[in-house]
């Protein structure tokens, strides 16, 4: 910090300062202007008459303006601690602090740009150039030890911190100065001191320049607090003393994404700093954010999403290093941020008990049904504040409902926490499926509430176990449904997500797969990334198109599929939530993926006591005679899915009266149309019901 700062904000008794530096820079302009031009224009005395009222001088003359302005000092000048820090970080003389102010003013003072214009003449240019501002400086800082240069002026630190920006570089002299918006507010509500209507509006304008939102609130309290996990709370407490200290000033949180941003406000109230979310995309070439949170006291937040292999490293956070301005960067579980000094996290749910406790607390403070909360607790992994938004959103549909806060409502809650991210790369399966719609054999039933029962105790599995275990210990359960197309599959995986109360989502391949390296294994570390995030069920239909088995192949196309299936492997394994494959055989998933799944199901065709009793259900009250459902379920030996499109087909063509039963001989023709379909042989046995039906009707 440059000796005349330092002894202004070092003296106990000082005079408090009585110039604003709007009205001194208008004086240099003014006074300069009617020095140098033959004929100046009216607005010249109209600057001067401004800053010698300022002055509190009752001689208006060029001559006692000079004499005064060249004997200010930074003691005079009225600056706010903000732009006291900006002039100590950059070591600024007071010559380089009048063309930060000036170039300011250029921005919103119509009368020094209508001042500027005349001093450039015939360039009729409202922005100060290299050229004029040499001059104003020579003519009005003597004394300084260093007459800056041209260069000087272009290539200064201001300049190369993205403070003052450039323009019209062709022509060295006729280089144009202005100032980054971000530093608008920092200098213009300095610029005043008889206005406080006017410095308000600027305050009211503040950081309009920032294309991410802000936080909703940023008042951290105890209530925050108790929605941080208790087994991360004494940690965090470190990490805000060494943010506090500069140990360290980049912090990288990995997982739940709200925890991520509850954890930031927690943060940056105690660092009594207000935050700002930023688009990582907007500082690859721009520090100007960086350093106008530095002296707005903001807390920058920085939202990423990488691929595996990932680095993320800008000049402009290691810039913020410089200055130990504090950074939070929320990740994903791929990538990495390549910056020394760095502080990374990984968010994860809270314990059991803290879970127990906080459904118990939010559903108490809502008109609720009587809930399992130790289902809830166990079913789902979420931080504190995630479950405080889940009850929150449930709550505003079932007042939208005009009902009780229901299971419904909490599911209802977890499909719209997944959010538009996980829309974008999976679809939405609502299937409310229950165990008397879900017709299986028994092997496949008892193996599905086995399953159920793996989900429910994914914390609580490993313990009493072996150390062996413990080390291989994961939450996520991997499983694998194969069998024929039609045979409930799909429907299986409806009935798991209900019986867990959690959201069930199809991965969209076509929105997944890119035909640019990389963008795949992104896509599909997002996704799992979100689903990891609600906890969702994510289901990978046809699951053989990316889980195949690798190949020999040289060409690019196969390095390229191996390598996915490689990616996939490792990606799926480490998942924490549940992912359910679906194929039609199992002998195409590759062999390596199929020693990490948890349990693998098959699904038969069905055998003629699930068939009738498929018949019956799909059918319900428009069912033929029971003598008929039990001849189809004896004689047309399809899945499931072929028996469902013939009723929903028949019942097409017959619409009849709710309740009349569905015509045979329609029955049977939609029917004969699923063999053509599937391209199997229509058994005799039904083509000769069906001409009996024929001939009975004639």
């Amino acid at each position: 910090m440059n000796k005349q700062l330092k002894a202004s904000l070092s003296l106990p008794n000082s005079v408090a300062p009585k110039l604003a530096v709007a009205e001194w820079v208008q004086g240099i302009i003014a006074t300069f202007g009617l020095s140098v031009l033959t004929k100046p224009e009216p607005i010249f005395k109209e600057l001067l008459v401004l800053s010698a009222t300022s002055f509190c001088l009752k001689d208006i003359t060029v001559e006692g303006h000079l004499q005064k302005l060249q004997s200010i000092s930074f003691q005079q000048l009225q600056i706010e601690p903000a732009l006291q820090k900006m002039i100590g970080d950059f070591d600024l003389q007071l010559w380089e602090f009048f063309v930060l102010v000036l170039v300011a003013e250029t921005e919103h003072n119509f009368l020094i740009n209508l001042a500027l214009s005349q001093l450039q003449q015939p360039i009729d240019n409202p922005r100060v150039s290299a050229h004029l501002l040499q001059k104003v400086l020579t003519a009005f800082f003597l004394d300084q030890l260093i007459q800056p240069t041209i260069i000087d002026l272009v290539q200064h630190r201001l300049v190369t911190a993205k403070i003052l920006k450039i323009s019209n570089e062709e022509i060295l002299a006729a280089t144009n100065f202005s100032l980054a918006a971000e530093f608008w507010p920092l200098i213009m509500r300095n610029s005043y001191k008889e206005s406080s209507q006017h410095r308000n509006d600027i305050k009211a304008a503040d950081f309009t320049w920032l294309t991410a939102a802000e936080s909703q609130s940023n008042l951290a309290n105890e209530y925050q607090a108790a929605l941080i996990n208790d087994a991360f709370r004494e940690q965090l407490a470190n990490i805000i003393f060494l943010l506090q200290k500069g140990t360290t000033n980049v912090l990288v949180l990995r997982g739940d994404t709200n925890d991520a941003h509850n954890i930031s406000l927690f943060i940056a109230q105690h660092l009594t700093r207000k935050l700002r979310y930023f688009d990582h995309q907007n500082l690859s070439s721009n520090n100007s954010p960086l350093l106008a949170c530095h002296y707005f006291n903001y807390l920058p937040v920085i939202e990423l999403q990488l691929a595996s292999g990932e680095g993320y490293s800008i000049q402009q956070i290691k810039l913020a290093q410089r200055f130990s301005i504090p950074i939070i960067i929320i990740l994903g579980s791929e990538g990495n941020v390549d910056l020394p000094s760095v502080i990374e996290v990984t968010l994860g749910a809270a314990p059991l008990m803290q879970r127990h406790a906080m459904w118990k607390q939010q559903l108490a403070a809502q008109s609720s049904e009587t809930l399992d909360l130790l289902f809830l607790a166990r079913s789902a992994f979420f931080s504190a504040n995630t479950i405080q938004l889940i009850v929150h959103e449930a709550a505003i549909n079932a007042q939208r409902h005009q009902r009780k806060l229901s299971l419904e409502d909490i599911l209802y809650a977890r499909y719209t926490m997944c959010g538009n991210k996980l829309a974008q790369l999976a679809q939405k399966v609502a299937c409310k499926i229950d165990s008397s719609a879900l017709v299986v054999p028994n092997k496949v039933e008892q193996q599905l509430q086995r399953l159920i029962s793996r989900c429910l105790s994914r914390e609580s599995l490993h313990q009493g176990l072996g150390n062996t275990a413990k080390t291989t210990a994961s939450k996520g359960v991997k499983v694998l449904f194969y069998g024929e197309s039609g045979t409930g599959k799909t429907l299986a995986a409806s009935y798991l997500a209900n019986a867990l109360a959690a959201p069930l989502f199809r991965l969209d391949l076509a929105s997944v797969m890119n035909k640019y390296i990389g963008e795949t294994e992104k896509n599909l570390s997002a996704a799992l990334d979100q689903a990891a995030v609600g906890d969702a069920i994510l289901l990978f239909d046809e699951a053989d198109s990316l889980f195949g088995k690798r190949t020999q192949g040289e060409s690019s196309g196969d390095r390229f599929a191996n390598m996915l299936t490689n990616y996939l492997l490792s990606r799926i394994e480490n998942h924490p939530g549940i992912v359910i494959l679906t194929s039609n055989a199992r002998a195409r998933i590759d062999s390596a993926f199929t020693r990490r799944l948890d349990a693998v199901i098959e699904f038969p065709i069905p055998e003629a006591k699930q068939r009738y009793q498929l018949w019956l259900k799909h059918l319900g009250s428009r069912a033929p005679a029971d003598e008929f459902c039990q001849f189809l379920s004896c004689h047309s030996e399809l899945a499931g899915g072929y028996i469902r499109n013939a009723v929903l087909n028949a019942a097409a063509i017959d619409q009849g009266v709710t309740g009349d039963a569905i015509d045979k001989e329609v029955l049977l023709s939609c029917l004969i149309d699923e063999y053509f379909k599937a391209g199997k042989a229509i058994p005799a046995q039904l083509q000769q019901y069906m001409q009996r039906v024929k001939r009975t009707k004639s």
